[in-house]
């Protein structure tokens, strides 16, 4: 009897804890946006990169109005936006000459620059539109990115450029960030901008195209910003051909620990019970894991299909599947090794993930709602685990009971974002 009380006791606790974590997911703002209560702003929020150029005001939108306002313009690019667009992506082919500043008046004679290759390979992307407002001479406007390249991958994790050019073909604003893609909100989360606006301003530094590299306060002040915005001025080059280094990122493993030879011939035993929790956490680890590694392959596999489609293929794997794999291997185990071995295996495979794809820092709303789906899956293991004296085909009332509110809970936490609610 005291051993049903305990279970009882641990099944109200879990449920009321992954209650309270999806309260709490929903309640926590993403603080990503801010929403500004005009659609035209006024003059003083808008800023000028240089002199006797058009005035942007310095963040992009969700919508043609400051009320979608997202994420702030962190680089500046000036000179022909289709030089800029090809210092980008095609960088090594660059085939300029500059003329001497001593003979620009007197003759013609030119020197070849040899340019190096970029670090990066930026690709031509796919995402939500996002849109910019502009001003010049002839008024403001809202105009939607010009053009979107990343680096990496869509269903894993990349850096992405939107490329906003000035229609007076002066400058082109660029906003970049670092972004990963989380399947269970099947959405790109942001995770830094700072970064990577730095990072694009090392790509440009020392370049022979590039005239000066500064800084600009544009008063963009936020959670990864500080208001200073990158400017790069292209020099004053005479491009002779334009045609189209890939940098594989290296992933160093922690170095291991010899093995430990002091185990217990306890501990020894009960891991030799317990053999289906060790599977059971591992498959969990393999499920979350090879839902990305499976959308990944098909993204590079058909190039020319929309990402998109690929986190519609994928979904199903990564909402069966830790289910199932519950579902298999629990009923092999007592209920508290089920119970810890599922929300551990959960756990696992969400930081795995999380490692794969680069997010040092993961938002609260987004740690809630994972730590709840967790203990869910823990629920549905105690309801599918048996007891000791039990014939592990048994499934009581009480058990059953247990299962629905795992599922329940499962398949209404994947919900909740779906909805708009984490």
């Amino acid at each position: 009897m005291s051993r049903r009380r305990v279970l009882v006791g641990l099944v109200f606790a879990a449920l009321c804890l992954v209650a309270l974590s999806y309260a709490g997911a929903s309640a926590v703002d993403p603080p990503t946006e801010s929403t500004p209560d005009t659609s035209s702003p006024p003059d003083p929020k808008l800023v000028q990169p240089a002199d006797n150029v058009s005035k942007l005001y310095p963040y992009t939108s969700k919508r043609r109005s400051t009320s979608g306002r997202t994420l702030p313009i962190n680089v500046v690019i000036h000179g022909d936006p289709g030089d800029v667009r090809t210092a980008l992506t095609d960088r090594s082919d660059l085939g300029f000459e500059e003329l001497p500043a001593e003979e620009s008046e007197a003759g013609n004679e030119t020197y070849q620059i040899d340019i190096e290759d970029s670090e990066l390979d930026w690709n031509d992307a796919s995402g939500s539109p996002r849109y910019i407002y502009i001003q010049d001479d002839g008024g403001g406007r809202w105009l939607r990115e010009s053009y979107q390249l990343h680096e990496g991958n869509y269903m894993g994790e990349r850096q992405h450029i939107r490329a906003y050019e000035d229609p007076d073909g002066e400058y082109t604003a660029i906003q970049i960030h670092r972004e990963y893609f989380d399947f269970f909100q099947l959405r790109h989360n942001v995770v830094d901008i700072e970064d990577s606006g730095q990072m694009l301003e090392d790509e440009f530094l020392d370049q022979p195209f590039v005239d000066r590299v500064s800084r600009e306060y544009f008063g963009t002040r936020g959670r990864w910003t500080d208001g200073w915005t990158v400017s790069i001025h292209l020099g004053a080059l005479i491009p002779t051909a334009l045609f189209g280094v890939f940098a594989l990122g290296s992933v160093v493993s922690a170095s291991t620990r010899r093995a430990v030879w002091s185990l217990t011939r306890n501990f020894g035993s009960w891991a030799r019970t317990n053999w289906a929790g060790f599977v059971l956490a591992a498959g969990l680890v393999v499920t979350v894991v090879g839902t990305r590694a499976f959308a990944l392959a098909l993204e590079n596999t058909f190039t020319e299909t929309y990402p998109q489609v690929f986190a519609g293929v994928a979904y199903p794997i990564l909402a069966l599947g830790p289910p199932a794999v519950v579902a298999v291997l629990a009923r092999r185990l007592s209920p508290l090794p089920a119970f810890g071995f599922a929300v551990f295996g959960l756990v696992a495979a969400l930081a795995a993930d999380t490692m794969w794809v680069g997010l040092g820092v993961v938002p609260v709303q987004v740690f809630l709602h994972r730590f709840g789906l967790a203990l869910t899956l823990g629920v549905l293991a105690l309801g599918v685990a048996r007891e000791v004296s039990d014939d592990p085909e048994a499934i009581d009332e009480e058990r059953g009971v247990l299962i629905a509110a795992g599922l329940l809970a499962w398949f209404g936490g994947l919900a909740l974002p779906l909805f708009g609610m984490v």
